[in-house]
C-alpha cells in the first residue's frame, strides 16, 4: 500500500478500488485483530466493574437461581380486580430506590443486551454492578413476548456514576442483601404480565422504569397504560422509577 485507504464517509460520494491481493492481506490482518479500534471509554469502565468483582470476590455460601418463565394471556375482558397502588417518582434509580423490591428490567430480547459489547444503559449497567447476572447470557436463549427470566441471589459489588457514554465505575457497593431481578422485553402488556408475576406468590412491590422511553424513544402514555392494566391484574404496590421529571409530567398529563 503506497497510501492509506480512504474512508468512505457518510453523505459523500466516493469509491475505493483494491486488488484481490490487497483484499486478502487486509482480511488476514482482520483475522489476527491487528486493526486499532477507536478508543471506547465506556468499555474501560465496564472492565473496571468486572475486574473489581474478580479481585474482590470471596467464596460465599449462597446460591443464585436463574428461572425462565412463560405465561398465558389472561382474559382481560373478565377481570374484576381493583387497581393497585401506583407510585411515581421522577428521580432515583431502580437498584437504589427499589431496594428490597422485585426489580423489573425491560429491553433486549437477548438477556444482558449489550453488556459485553457496546451498550451501556439501564440493563447493561445493572449487569455490570452485579456481574453474576452476566452468566445468564451463557444459557438463556432469546426470549419470546410472553416470557421473563427471573434471577435471585445475585449480589451487588459496585457503585457507579453517569449513564450511557458518561458511565463510570465509582466505588465498592455496601449492599450485602441479595437481590431479586427479572428481565423482560418491552412488548407491553404480555411482557409486563410475565415479568410482574411472582412464582412464589409474594406481593412485594415492583421497582421498574419508563419502559423503552429512553434510548428506544417509546411512547410514555402507552407504556403507563400497559402498567395500569398489569398492576390491575397482579400487584399491590408498585414503584415506577422514571429518569426525567418531564417524562413524569408527560405521563400524568401535568
Amino acid at each position: 500500500f503506497f497510501q492509506p485507504i480512504p474512508l468512505l464517509r457518510s453523505g459523500f460520494n466516493g469509491s475505493v478500488t483494491l486488488s484481490q491481493q490487497q483484499v486478502a492481506a487486509l482480511l488476514a490482518h482482520a483475522f489476527f485483530s491487528t486493526y486499532e479500534m477507536p478508543r471506547n471509554r465506556t468499555a474501560v469502565e465496564k472492565l473496571r466493574c468486572i475486574l473489581y468483582f474478580d479481585f474482590n470476590f470471596s467464596v460465599p455460601f449462597g446460591v443464585i437461581t436463574f428461572r425462565r418463565q412463560s405465561v398465558d394471556p389472561p382474559d382481560w375482558n373478565r377481570l374484576t380486580n381493583h387497581l393497585s397502588d401506583f407510585v411515581v417518582q421522577s428521580s432515583g434509580t431502580i437498584e437504589d430506590d427499589g431496594f428490597g423490591m422485585l426489580e423489573v428490567d425491560f429491553a433486549n430480547k437477548y438477556i444482558g443486551g449489550g453488556v459485553l459489547s457496546k451498550g451501556c444503559v439501564q440493563e447493561e449497567i445493572r449487569f455490570l454492578i452485579c456481574p453474576e447476572l452476566i452468566l445468564s447470557c451463557l444459557f438463556c436463549e432469546r426470549m419470546s413476548e410472553n416470557e421473563a427470566i427471573f434471577i435471585s441471589g445475585a449480589q451487588r459489588f459496585s457503585n457507579y456514576t453517569g449513564y450511557g457514554r458518561d458511565f463510570k465505575w465509582h466505588s465498592a457497593s455496601k449492599q450485602t442483601t441479595l437481590m431479586r431481578w427479572v428481565h423482560i422485553i418491552f412488548l407491553l402488556i404480555m411482557q409486563a404480565h410475565a415479568g410482574f408475576y411472582s412464582p412464589d406468590g409474594s406481593k412485594k412491590g415492583i421497582a421498574t422504569g419508563n419502559w423503552g422511553c429512553g434510548v428506544y424513544r417509546g411512547n410514555p402514555h402507552l407504556k403507563l397504560l400497559s402498567f395500569f392494566y398489569t398492576f390491575y391484574l397482579i400487584r399491590d404496590v408498585t414503584l415506577l422509577s422514571l429518569f426525567r421529571s418531564s417524562a413524569v409530567n408527560c405521563c400524568l398529563g401535568q
